[in-house]
């Protein structure tokens, strides 16, 4: 980048924002009857890839729910980072090998 070019950068003034690994967090909070794998408990699924995402001016953490072999993303799931409300995406189709593009509005 040259001095005089100019990059702009998500600010958040005052808030303090959660981050990825509180998000990741929060979305195996919100589900108790999935076997979760953590250090050395043998559970069979995972949070994977925080991806920050913004949607209406707002950042959102948008992470998947795998699989340990990680062979198939079983859920979508968008966390707030302001609020830490959590929205997961349905796909009715997922299991059909069908392709979908989600488009999160919030109202």
């Amino acid at each position: 980048m040259r001095p005089s070019e100019e990059k702009q950068f998500y600010g958040t003034g005052d808030d303090t924002l959660l981050g990825p690994e509180r998000a990741m967090g929060i979305v195996r909070s919100e589900d108790s009857q999935t076997g979760w794998a953590s250090g050395s408990e043998g559970g069979n699924f995972q949070v994977v890839e925080p991806i920050p995402v913004v949607i209406d001016d707002q950042l959102w953490w948008h992470s998947k729910v795998v699989p340990i072999d990680q062979t198939d993303v079983t859920r979508n799931v968008f966390v707030n980072a302001h609020e830490g409300e959590a929205v997961e995406l349905h796909n009715p189709l997922n299991r059909l090998g069908s392709t979908l593009i989600f488009v999160l509005r919030l109202d």
